[in-house]
């Protein structure tokens, strides 16, 4: 019993795992660009520890939608002696169509049954500028290509080839 209680206890300490990370590649972005949210978490210790990573929907919220996120990949860095030590890294393109400063909650992760979550990130989406002194104009008609005889064989080529060979 008493090694059951010696095992519990030295357990956090041979897994070490350090606080989950989250970082914009650019807190400053214009209406519609993206940015690039990466999530990461070190590990270290065991290889097999289990960690649930958070749900992400299409949105982190309201104004703030997840274009496209990679899967969760393992990462074993190369000078670092451990054999059990590596990262978990997540990446999500994310963008903006409301301007203003937009505070992304933190992202909640469980590791071995423990709740840790990220620091909250502030990103911050600006308006176009617009020149007002510039004069407005009409949108201009569809302008037809001249004609030219070696684009269409190009584009015809398998017919003209097909009709001279029957």
């Amino acid at each position: 019993m008493k090694a059951l209680v010696a095992i519990a206890l030295a357990l956090p300490m041979v897994l070490s795992a350090q606080a989950p990370q989250a970082a914009l590649d650019t807190a400053v972005i214009r209406i519609g660009e993206q940015a690039t949210l990466r999530l990461s978490l070190a590990l270290s210790g065991v290889a097999d520890a289990t960690v649930q990573w958070p749900a992400i929907g299409d949105t982190l919220m309201r104004h703030v939608e997840v274009v496209r996120r990679t899967a969760v990949d393992t990462v074993r860095p190369s000078g670092g002696n451990d054999p059990a030590h590596h990262v978990l890294v997540q990446e999500l393109v994310i963008t903006s169509f409301d301007s203003g400063f937009w505070a992304i909650p933190p992202f909640q992760f469980t590791i071995q049954g423990r709740p840790v979550g990220t620091a909250p990130l502030l990103l911050e989406v600006r308006s176009m500028e617009l020149d007002s002194t510039a004069v407005v104009r009409d949108i201009r008609d569809i302008i037809e290509p001249p004609f030219n005889i070696l684009y269409w064989i190009q584009d015809h080529g398998w017919w003209l080839g097909g009709s001279l060979a029957l």
